[in-house]
């Protein structure tokens, strides 16, 4: 299994209307991605998985996350897909 980094988020981003901090439709594609506090957010891990849960699930998806340390780990999936 692959992750992909992200290079550094705090700049602000457009999803369709106000700038949001964080690049919510690409975190929510469904590609793998690890993220490490400090360098691409600045909460707490498990409260930045809390934040992917709430956006997943207004977009009709759900979050398959792990945290080891400072990094999190996770993809989006659809809500009625179990792998």
């Amino acid at each position: 299994m692959q992750y992909l980094a992200m290079n550094n988020t705090t700049k602000q981003h457009k999803s369709g209307g106000r700038p949001t901090k964080y690049p919510w439709q690409r975190w929510l594609s469904g590609r793998r991605y690890f993220l490490t506090k400090g360098e691409h957010f600045e909460c707490e891990a498990y409260a930045l998985v809390l934040q992917l849960r709430r956006r997943a699930s207004r977009s009709g998806k759900r979050i398959e996350a792990s945290i080891v340390g400072d990094k999190v780990y996770f993809r989006a999936l659809e809500k009625s897909c179990q792998n």
